[in-house]
Formats: C-alpha cells, structure tokens, sequence
C-alpha cells in the first residue's frame, strides 16, 4: 500500500517538473498546475514573466518531492526505518506547502 503512495508521489513530481520544463519551452501556462480555478489565464499581465517566476521554483519542488518518493519506496523496500519514512513525509508536506505559496505568490504578483 506504502508503495503505491509513493508511486503516485514520485509522479507526482514528475508531473510538476514536466509541466515546468514545459512551460519554459512552450511559453503557454499548464492552467491546472498553476493556476485555481477562479483565475484565468488570460488574466496574467505578463506571462513570460510569470513563467520565469515559477519555472525553477516549480522544477525545484517537483525534483524535492520525486526524491523524499523514492527514498521512502527504497526505505521500505530494504527494510523499512520509521524514522526515515517520517522524514520523507515531512518533506513531502513540506514541499506541497511550498508549492501552495509559490502558486499563490506567482498569481498576486502577476494578475
């Protein structure tokens, strides 16, 4: 069961990382990455800024949470520390929360 939680979190991340990556290239806003649903994406003033803004925060948060996955898949899988599953929580928590401001952050700035 612990697997399949970490599996989805290391996509997860993969998600964000990919969604970065790719606003980057393609210069068009993921809207369901980084924006709610009471925004639009016509209402950024300056998308170009807006993507420089998120983009290395973004990948940042998506790598964090595609590592504290994968520790906690291979912890579990050699054995299992309580500790070390607890930590691996923790970053995910944190980084999720971290990824809440910086959206947040991003859309005061820039709408």
């Amino acid at each position: 069961m612990y697997n399949l939680i970490d599996i989805v979190c290391i996509m997860s991340g993969g998600y964000l990382a990919y969604s970065a990556f790719s606003m980057k290239s393609k210069g068009e806003i993921i809207a369901n990455v980084v924006l709610n649903k009471a925004v639009n994406e016509n209402s950024i003033k300056d998308k170009e800024g807006f993507i420089d803004y998120i983009y290395g925060k973004l990948l940042l948060i998506g790598i964090i949470i595609i590592l504290s996955g994968v520790v906690d898949v291979i912890n579990l899988n050699m054995g299992g520390s309580s500790v070390v599953s607890i930590i691996a929580l923790i970053v995910f928590a944190v980084s999720l929360v971290a990824y809440s401001k910086v959206t947040k952050t991003a859309l005061d700035k820039f709408t």
